[in-house]
């Protein structure tokens, strides 16, 4: 007996030699369903490297932190969350080129967090590359503009002498804190004082 769901609108009974998918459409697709569940459990295998190694990484277990972000890169080598906490750890290691490295994979897998590229230039002015630093922190605040990026921009242009742009980067930096906690406080604006971006 056919069941009434198994006939097509026309009131005939379907059966596979009738059906409009071929055996290649078939195979195409269950190929595509392998395919996704094998993405899929290498992106829950690199979801789970990555919460153990943030966790590694806030209890100061870097080695620890280290293999796991390794484990969630080999997982998912496109997502650039790994890349940018791999950094850090390498950072807190000491080893700023290995940080850099990985801050630059991080920006280029499409991870847009405007602290990566912060990140990338605290790392740039450690190892004295002073010039690469001010960029970087310039394109950090292209991203999204903040008191404490202000201030690390004011930092490198100090260091590289160049004093104008650094005593207006640190005025912007004081314009962008007093436009976060003056309110809270009461603080008014002075009348000639630009309003910081977003507002």
């Amino acid at each position: 007996m056919v069941d009434s769901d198994d006939r097509d609108k026309s009131g005939s009974a379907l059966s596979p030699s009738t059906s409009a998918v071929d055996t290649g459409d078939v195979a195409r697709l269950r190929d595509l369903v392998r395919r996704g569940r094998d993405h899929l459990d290498r992106a829950a295998r690199g979801d789970t490297a990555l919460a153990t190694g943030i966790g590694a990484l806030y209890e100061k277990r870097y080695a620890d932190a280290e293999k796991a972000f390794g484990r969630s890169i080999a997982a998912t080598p496109d997502r650039g969350e790994a890349h940018y906490y791999l950094g850090l750890t390498r950072f807190m290691l000491g080893r700023h080129g290995d940080a850099a490295l990985c801050y630059s994979q991080a920006i280029e897998c499409g991870y847009a967090d405007p602290e990566v590229v912060e990140c990338l230039g605290d790392v740039l002015t450690v190892m004295g590359r002073d010039e690469e630093a001010i960029e970087t922190y310039r394109a950090a605040l292209a991203r999204r503009p903040s008191p404490h990026g202000s201030a690390r921009l004011a930092e490198a242009l100090s260091r590289a002498g160049r004093r104008d742009e650094a005593v207006a980067a640190y005025k912007r930096a004081l314009q962008l804190r007093l436009a976060r906690v003056g309110p809270l406080y009461d603080i008014p604006r002075e009348e000639s004082e630009p309003a910081p971006d977003g507002e």
